[in-house]
């Protein structure tokens, strides 16, 4: 029986590793027995005949969008409304597949790179219950709401589909290829996030254990401080770069995902408000509600994971500022540490530190996009009400 357990978990195992590229999101696996990222012309051409394969079936699934012009009996706004929503349902994955076969390598080189960081880091910090709480929250909950999306997904489509059959497994796939691979753009984020904290909070221990010592500081002690302050600081910068690489891969992705995404929620709930009259409460919960605002709150979860990192650099500033109640006079070598740092982390600041390129992702930027949604319906219902 025991046998029969490692061999089911052995196979599990084996069938998890390959669970990424079956799904179409890369052409590499990770050897856990290496510990190495790999990929062959197997994996490759998996890549690219379930996504090609994908994407040819969504678009000839959704050609019927233009008869929706023909429907003389319609309001014109609803009719380039439904037609539009091809374009908005193609273009994500299109665009997706495109940058996964062009950037596979170096976002699976970022994951290498962050995942050597965290070994090094790691090893050297003591756990903070209060860091692994406020990130593991944040992605937590977006796990949630992404399982929960996925699975609204696949009950709408188990409604449509009489039987599920390869084509169907396609469909959903290749509807779901830019939400999954920005949801590993988050998972890395938030690795880079906690680690961090982790910097700041070794900083802010380092600063309470130097300026709080009954013995007062020494030379010895103020020598491993300024050798301590300059290994976080190379960290922080090779932690800065790391995030550097990723938002340069990932910012026009995310603009063109926010941008679908808004112009296609304003005229789902549009659609919603309008086409009230024929179906039932239930239907709406279930097809519409359930659809669009799981969005809102995923966009929230990564705006909110961006904001806390920004804030990583103040909260960073703040612990340094600590170190101001040592005599400046007697032990001048560990003052000029943190000004340098303090300097780092002014011109990482000048020089524009921006988590999402063309766009600005935080708490206030997502208020202001929810603001911009109601005004987009707005404008869609009036121009509805002046066609009838």
């Amino acid at each position: 029986m025991k046998q029969r357990f490692e061999v089911i978990k052995r196979n599990c195992k084996q069938i998890g590793h390959y669970f990424l590229i079956l799904m179409g999101q890369t052409s590499y696996w990770y050897d856990h027995k290496n510990a190495h990222f790999k990929r062959n012309l197997l994996t490759r051409l998996v890549f690219v005949a379930i996504n090609v394969a994908g994407i040819v079936y969504l678009i000839y699934q959704k050609r019927h969008a233009f008869q929706v012009l023909t429907l003389e009996h319609m309001n014109p706004i609803m009719r380039y409304t439904g037609t539009s929503l091809f374009f908005l349902i193609i273009l994500p994955p299109v665009s997706t597949f495109g940058q996964i076969c062009f950037c596979d390598s170096q976002f699976i080189e970022i994951k290498r790179k962050l995942q050597c960081m965290e070994l090094k880091c790691l090893s050297k910090f003591s756990r903070c219950k209060q860091i692994e709480r406020n990130v593991g929250q944040i992605y937590v909950s977006k796990c949630i709401t992404i399982a929960f999306m996925f699975s609204m997904t696949v009950v709408w489509y188990s409604n449509f589909f009489t039987t599920w059959q390869l084509r169907t497994v396609l469909h959903v796939n290749v509807i779901w290829l830019s939400n999954f691979w920005l949801f590993q753009y988050f998972h890395v984020m938030a690795k880079i996030c906690r680690l961090f904290y982790y910097i700041d909070n070794q900083i802010r221990e380092m600063a309470e254990k130097v300026v709080k010592s009954p013995a007062g500081l020494n030379r010895k002690m103020e020598y491993h401080a300024c050798m301590e302050l300059f290994w976080l600081r190379q960290q922080h910068y090779r932690l800065c770069q790391i995030l550097d690489e990723l938002q340069t891969m990932f910012k026009w992705q995310l603009f063109l995902k926010r941008l679908v995404s808004f112009v296609y929620m304003g005229m789902h709930v549009y659609n919603t408000i309008f086409d009230t009259s024929h179906f039932d409460i239930g239907t709406i919960l279930i097809y519409d509600v359930a659809d669009y605002v799981p969005s809102v709150l995923d966009f929230f979860m990564t705006d909110n994971l961006c904001h806390l990192t920004k804030n990583s650099f103040r909260d960073l500033q703040q612990s340094l500022n600590e170190f101001n109640g040592i005599d400046q006079q007697g032990y001048g070598r560990l003052h000029r540490e943190c000004d340098v740092f303090s300097l780092y982390l002014h011109c990482r600041k000048l020089s524009g530190f921006q988590l999402s390129g063309p766009l600005s992702m935080n708490r206030s930027s997502w208020f202001a996009m929810m603001a911009g949604m109601v005004s987009w319906i707005i404008i869609l219902s009036q121009a509805h009400i002046s066609k009838e």
